[in-house]
Formats: C-alpha cells, sequence, structure tokens
C-alpha cells in the first residue's frame, strides 16, 4: 500500500489507461519477464540475497527445493506457493531470519520489501534489509571474492543522494 492504494492495483489500472485494448498483451509481457527473474542470489562468499524472505510462521515448513529446480504455477500460488511466500513475506524475526539462513546455507541474508526510514535495517547478525525507494534510498557495492560480517556489510553502504553523477564525466 501506498497513500492507502493497493501499488499493485494502481499499477494494473496504470496498465489498462495507457494501454487499452492491448493491456492483456503489455501485462503479459510484464509477467514474462518477471517470471525470467532469478527467486534469490547464493554467492560463494555466503550471502543470500533476494527481495524478501517468508513469514516467521512458514521458515520451519518452508520448501526449500525451490531454489534448486524449475518452478511451477503451484510455486507461485497465492499464500501457499513457496515463490509467494518469498517475494511477499514481511516482518521476520532476527532468529526466523537466522533459521532461514541455515537452511539456505548462508552467512548474511540480504533483502528489501519493507520501508527503512533510513535506508537499512540489521535484523540481527544475518539479516540485513535494504531500501532504495525514497530519498534515503541506499545500495551496497560488494566485492564477491571477499567474506563479510554484518558490520562490514554495513560499513560498505552507499546513498544515492551521495553520489556525484557529475564526478563521472
Amino acid at each position: 500500500m501506498k497513500s492507502g492504494t493497493s501499488v499493485c492495483e494502481a499499477f494494473n489500472k496504470g496498465i489498462k489507461r495507457d494501454f487499452g485494448p492491448r493491456a492483456g498483451t503489455v501485462n503479459a509481457a510484464i509477467s514474462e519477464f518477471l517470471l525470467s527473474f532469478p527467486l534469490a542470489v547464493r554467492t560463494s562468499n555466503g550471502l543470500f540475497i533476494c527481495h524478501s524472505l517468508p513469514a516467521d510462521d512458514q521458515i520451519a515448513h518452508y520448501d526449500y527445493s525451490v531454489f534448486d529446480r524449475v518452478l511451477t504455477a503451484p510455486d507461485y500460488q497465492r499464500r501457499t506457493g513457496p515463490a509467494y511466500q518469498l517475494i511477499w513475506g514481511r516482518n521476520q524475526t532476527a532468529t526466523g531470519a537466522a533459521e532461514f539462513a541455515d537452511r539456505v546455507g548462508a552467512d548474511l541474508l540480504i533483502t528489501g520489501h519493507q520501508p527503512q526510514e533510513m535506508g537499512y535495517f540489521a535484523n540481527g547478525e544475518r539479516h540485513l534489509i535494504i531500501a532504495s525507494d525514497h530519498n534515503q534510498g541506499v545500495f551496497i557495492p560488494l566485492d564477491l571474492s571477499k567474506a563479510y560480517t554484518m558490520e562490514s556489510v554495513i560499513e560498505r553502504i552507499q546513498k544515492f543522494v551521495a553520489l556525484d553523477l557529475d564526478a563521472a564525466d
């Protein structure tokens, strides 16, 4: 929700408004594009990067095979599909995130999908939540050949507003 409106509903209304009779074709193309994305990135240095995590009450029974096989339509089933749970999960505890990290073999998890007023939040020692959708939005340049701790990842966080775009010339 943004300003009391479902962003999904607003997006779909915008597609219908702007593309009229071609809205179905545009929606199909957008869906194909989004379905082509990997669910997560698992790096050799122990990072697991994904949009979100399943809710705490789903972690114990989550279908972790979703990361190692071809996805099917049931994986995207509202509320019960593992891809859906991964994409829409919010408000995980540090304990739940640590359990998820153990189950996927990660040292650190980096996710988004949750508003962060200052651009990021360390949810315990193994889960960093970042946000890039506002004037305090952040990004993290990482060298995937190096090992990181939560502290060393946080030290690398940069704010988009701090970028000197003129220096790139």
